[in-house]
């Protein structure tokens, strides 16, 4: 596969040729091969023929590329990074946190099996497990073990019987998916994004009822909203809305984006449907929603209600979907052209994101960070 990026270059994070180049609207293509990225707002952590590197703003500079690697000397497999520290899962299944500042610690060490007996395969020591998954935020480190175990470094949340399948966290939210397809969530609510259809925090893991018997099979986080994908290939939404990522009318206002791929915008705008006049942006029809407690599903473009859903990433204010059929579909903030579109600012409905000369390939995988995202394309 190939990977391509787009959206904020502040600390010039991305390779473009362009150093002054600030937002990148279309789609570029790395210059190298990428196996594993993760997107921080200030810098990016990859994976290139086996070495790890991070690349934007480093120990005070920008522009700055790094190769990283543990103090063990074990590779680096996986990473999930916010601006002010990474977690990293190495190949023998621990977890590092890593400070900008360079400074290592192997959290493992901190972590135990020590759950409830009802979860099959634990046991009541200080065994250590290996790490599957990571996810990484300024406030929140949350990882998850082999026997389904998640972690909020370093104190476990159990669910009584139950396995974790995947976890995802937003700024101030955290969601997992569980061996029969429950979702829970915790932590933040002021704005709806644990989808409890109220705005309460909550300290502990709570299963989202508005969702059970859907079989979830994997979530997403934003910054202040979430996604959930069915096995049926459906997409359900909530949280925070002020740009659109919810893909329901905001209260937001959209403006050109001063691009000169003219043909581009025009071409985005006859996709989604919307009515333009004298460059005026004449607003969709619907309620303006600012935040939605409760899981909805997503809408696509009318004609395109059946089509199925593969999986979805969500940025501080955008969200893509990936479709069964290798296309993705943006919806949200795109003020740095964090969903490959040239055209406006925000996106209050899901738009079809195209790479110029790569129609004819399927999107595989979406990866987003706050304002900037990564799309792995097939070789065809």
């Amino acid at each position: 596969m190939t990977a391509y990026y787009c959206g904020f270059n502040g600390f010039r994070q991305f390779p473009v040729k362009n150093i002054e180049t600030t937002a990148i609207y279309n789609p570029t293509e790395f210059p190298f091969q990428v196996t594993s990225v993760s997107l921080a707002w200030n810098y990016l952590f990859y994976i290139s023929e086996s070495k790890a590197y991070i690349s934007g703003f480093i120990n005070g500079e920008i522009q700055k590329v790094e190769q990283i690697s543990l103090p063990n000397d074990k590779q680096i497999r996986k990473g999930s990074c916010s601006s002010k520290c990474a977690l990293f899962i190495a190949e023998d299944g621990c977890c590092w946190i890593y400070r900008s500042s360079g400074l290592w610690k192997n959290v493992s060490p901190l972590l135990n099996s020590e759950t409830h007996s009802e979860v099959e395969g634990a046991q009541e020591s200080c065994t250590i497990h290996k790490i599957v998954q990571a996810c990484c935020q300024d406030k929140i480190n949350v990882v998850l073990c082999e026997l389904g175990q998640v972690y909020s470094i370093p104190t476990a949340l159990p669910i009584p019987g139950r396995k974790v399948t995947e976890i995802a966290c937003g700024f101030e939210h955290c969601l997992m998916v569980t061996d029969i397809c429950t979702v829970f969530s915790w932590g933040s609510g002021r704005r709806g994004q644990l989808g409890h259809d109220m705005l309460e925090d909550e300290d502990s893991p709570r299963e989202v009822d508005a969702l059970s018997g859907l079989n979830v099979k994997s979530v997403a986080a934003g910054g202040w909203h979430s996604v959930a994908i069915t096995a049926t290939g459906d997409a359900y939404v909530w949280g925070w809305n002020t740009s659109g990522q919810l893909g329901m009318p905001c209260s937001e206002n959209r403006e050109r984006l001063h691009d000169k791929n003219k043909d581009h915008a025009s071409f985005d705008l006859q996709q989604e449907g919307t009515n333009v006049k004298d460059n005026q942006y004449v607003k969709s029809e619907g309620e303006v929603v600012t935040v939605q407690a409760f899981p909805l599903p997503i809408k696509f473009p009318y004609g395109l209600e059946d089509i199925f859903v593969k999986s979805a990433a969500c940025g501080n204010r955008h969200t893509i979907i990936l479709t069964d059929d290798g296309v993705a579909w943006g919806c949200g903030w795109n003020a740095y052209g964090q969903l490959g579109l040239s055209g406006w600012t925000l996106y209050e409905s899901l738009t079809k994101i195209l790479i110029h000369g790569k129609e004819d390939c399927k999107v595989k995988e979406v990866v987003c960070g706050g304002w900037s995202t990564v799309l792995y394309l097939d070789k065809r």
